[in-house]
């Protein structure tokens, strides 16, 4: 049987270029409220490098806790809509892959219009 439905087995890419993504990453960050903003944006002026939570935290002015459950939500948005984590986890800390600021820069710049 054929699952319709995208969330239940996330396997779309965050890349330029791929059908919807720009729609997609418009949509899931206008669902941000100022702290998953401001993750977003401190990390994509930090493409591809692991960044302590608690650096993130202090740059976006709220507590290690706060700033855990805001990726971990940015990353559920992300899975309904069928994609991987855009917000990657490590045991050192989050990350925005390189191949996903482009995608996270655009979408944070059509969400604000």
């Amino acid at each position: 049987m054929f699952d319709e439905n995208p969330a239940n087995n996330p396997t779309r890419v965050w890349e330029v270029g791929g059908r919807d993504v720009d729609f997609d990453a418009r949509a899931l960050l206008r669902k941000l409220d100022s702290t998953g903003i401001g993750i977003v944006r401190y990390l994509i002026e930090r493409p591809d490098q692991t960044c302590a939570v608690q650096d993130v935290a202090d740059a976006v002015g709220r507590p290690a806790a706060e700033v855990e459950d805001a990726v971990a939500w940015i990353n559920t948005l992300a899975e309904a809509l069928g994609y991987l984590d855009l917000v990657e986890r490590a045991a050192s800390g989050v990350r925005l892959p390189a191949a996903t600021v482009a995608v996270a820069r655009q979408g944070l710049i059509d969400a604000q219009r």
